[in-house]
C-alpha cells in the first residue's frame, strides 16, 4: 500500500470515529431535552364520556397506582408505584392516553413502591399540586421526589384527617387516616381515602394494618358521621369498591373491617410471583366470606382494571346554624327552574313540627316561619340554589354567649357528655372540651330547616305527579290490621 493509500485509511477512519462519536452526543444529547417517555406512544383508551367518572387502577408491579379521572378532564394520581423501568412505561403512557387537562398527584406514604414514578410524572406533565405524607423518610429515593417537587416549583400540603379534594361536577376524595399529629409508624399512617360520585362509593386503603382498621371501627361506633368533613359524608358501610390494603397482605383486611364494609369489589395491586407471596391466602379467603365482593387483581403489566360511572345527583341538601345560634340554614341545590313554591305550606309544615308529643318551653318561644334568601324570584324557582332560613327568637336570650361577632365562651359551658347524644362523637372529631359546641349543631332544633327543605322537595314530588302520605300502623301491642 503506498503512502497515499495509508494516508487516505487513516482520514476514513478518523472520519468514521468522528461520525460514530459526533452521532452518540447527538443521541445523548437529544434524550438529555428531550425525555425518551415523551417519545412513547399513549395506550389505547376508551374515551370517556361526557360527565363520567372513572377510577383507573394500573398494573404496576409490587406497587400501587390509583388514577381518578374527574368529569371535568382533571385527573388525581393516588400514588404512582416504584419507579422502575416498565411500571414509568406504563403510568406515562396510560397518563397520555387519558389525556387529562390538569393533574394533581397525592403519595400516601414514603415507601417507594408508593412514590416511586412521582418524579417521571413531574418531569413530563403539569402538575399542579402534590399531597405529601404526614410522615417521610431519610432515603436518597424519596430526597430526590422531594426535590423533584420543589423543583417543578408545584404547591404542596400534608394530607391528613378531614381533608378534602373536591371537584365541582360534586366527586369528592375525604381523608379518614391518618391523624395530623401522633403518627409514628409509617405504615400505618398511610392516607386513606373516601370518594363518593352520583351514589358511588370507593375506600382506597394504602399500606395500613388491621390495628388501624380496628382504630377506625372503634371511632365509627362512636357515630356514622364521625369520618365527615362538613358538607362531605362519608358512609364506610356504603362502600361499594375497595381497594384491598398493603397489597393483600395477611397483616390487613381483617374480617370485622370486611364486614363493616362489605364491598361489591375488591382491588388488589400486587406483582405477580413477588417475594412477599401477596396477596395472602388468609385475606383471599377473608375476602370471599365477606360475601358480594368480586375480587380483581392488577398483577401482571397490561393488566388494568377501572370503573366508571355517570351518576348524578338530582338534588343536594346542606344544612347549617346553631341550636341557640341567629337561625337555622337550608340550601337546596338542583332544583330545576319554573317550580312554583308555596311558603304557607312551608309554614304550615314547620307549625306541625311544634305541635308534636315532646315539646318544652322553647317552642313557646318560637314562632317558626321560613324566609327564602335566595332561588326563588316571585315565587318560582330560578334554577340556582334555593336557600332557606328559619330565624331563631330564641336568639337574643343567647347572644351573650352565642354572637359570632363576639361574646362570652365560657358562660354555659357542658363538659359532662350526655348518654344518648352526639357529645362525645363530637368532642371526638373536633376536639376541645366544650360539648356546648357540639350540642348546639348537633340539636333536634336542627330538623326546623329539615322541615322546610323537605317541603320544598314535596312540591317538586307533586309537580311530578307523586303524593308523599303516611299514617302509624301500629303502637305496641296495638296495630291497624286494615
Amino acid at each position: 500500500m503506498s503512502r497515499a493509500d495509508r494516508a487516505h485509511a487513516a482520514v476514513m477512519r478518523i472520519l468514521r470515529t468522528a461520525c460514530i462519536a459526533f452521532t452518540a452526543a447527538a443521541v445523548s444529547l437529544f434524550f438529555y431535552l428531550v425525555p425518551f417517555r415523551a417519545l412513547l406512544p399513549a395506550a389505547a383508551l376508551p374515551s370517556r364520556e361526557e360527565g363520567e367518572m372513572r377510577l383507573h387502577f394500573l398494573s404496576v408491579g409490587q406497587g400501587d397506582c390509583t388514577i381518578a379521572e374527574f368529569p371535568d378532564g382533571d385527573a388525581l394520581v393516588i400514588d404512582a408505584g416504584d419507579g422502575s423501568f416498565a411500571s414509568n412505561n406504563e403510568l406515562v403512557r396510560y397518563l397520555k392516553g387519558l389525556d387529562v387537562s390538569a393533574l394533581t398527584l397525592v403519595a400516601t406514604h414514603a415507601d417507594v413502591d408508593h412514590f416511586g414514578g412521582f418524579s417521571e410524572i413531574l418531569r413530563l406533565f403539569e402538575v399542579e399540586k402534590v399531597w405529601l405524607p404526614v410522615l417521610g423518610a431519610q432515603t436518597d429515593a424519596y430526597a430526590r421526589f422531594l426535590a423533584a417537587v420543589e423543583r417543578e416549583g408545584c404547591e404542596t400540603d400534608t394530607l391528613v384527617r378531614y381533608d378534602v379534594i373536591a371537584r365541582p361536577s360534586g366527586a369528592y376524595f375525604v381523608c379518614i387516616s391518618p391523624h395530623a399529629s401522633g403518627e409514628t409508624d409509617e405504615n400505618e399512617s398511610s392516607a386513606t381515602l373516601f370518594f363518593s360520585y352520583g351514589g358511588v362509593e370507593a375506600l382506597l386503603c394504602s399500606d395500613m394494618s388491621t390495628a388501624r382498621e380496628n382504630d377506625l371501627l372503634g371511632e365509627l361506633a362512636l357515630g356514622e358521621d364521625i369520618f365527615d368533613s362538613g358538607e362531605y359524608a362519608v358512609r364506610l358501610r356504603e362502600t361499594d369498591i375497595l381497594k384491598v390494603a398493603h397489597h393483600g397482605s395477611a397483616g390487613a383486611s381483617g374480617e370485622e373491617w370486611l364486614s363493616c364494609l362489605s364491598p361489591e369489589t375488591a382491588i388488589l395491586s400486587c406483582g405477580a410471583g413477588n417475594a412477599y407471596r401477596h396477596p395472602a391466602g388468609e385475606t383471599l379467603a377473608r375476602l370471599a366470606q365477606a360475601g358480594r365482593a368480586r375480587t380483581h387483581h392488577c398483577t401482571h403489566r397490561g393488566r388494568r382494571v377501572y370503573g366508571r360511572t355517570t351518576g348524578r345527583r338530582l338534588m343536594k341538601i346542606s344544612t347549617a346554624g346553631e341550636s341557640h345560634g341567629k337561625g337555622l340554614f337550608g340550601m337546596i341545590e338542583g332544583l330545576p327552574a319554573g317550580l312554583k313554591i308555596d311558603t304557607d305550606e312551608i309554614d304550615g309544615y314547620l307549625a306541625l313540627r311544634q305541635s308534636g308529643y315532646g315539646r318544652g318551653a322553647r317552642q313557646k318561644i318560637e314562632h317558626d316561619r321560613v324566609e327564602i334568601l335566595s332561588g326563588v324570584r316571585d315565587r318560582v324557582t330560578l334554577g340556582s340554589p334555593v336557600t332557606l332560613a328559619v330565624w331563631n327568637r330564641d336568639y337574643e336570650n343567647w347572644k351573650f354567649c352565642m354572637a359570632p361577632e363576639g361574646c362570652d365562651t365560657s358562660a354555659r359551658t357542658l363538659t359532662k357528655v350526655r348518654p344518648g347524644h352526639a357529645d362525645l362523637t363530637g368532642l371526638k372529631k373536633f376536639g376541645g372540651t366544650d360539648a356546648r359546641n357540639i350540642l348546639e349543631r348537633a340539636s333536634a332544633r336542627e330538623t326546623a330547616v329539615r322541615v322546610a327543605a323537605g317541603t320544598v322537595c314535596r312540591q317538586l314530588l307533586r309537580a311530578l305527579g307523586v303524593e308523599v302520605s303516611g299514617y302509624v300502623r301500629s303502637v305496641g301491642n296495638v296495630s291497624d290490621e286494615g
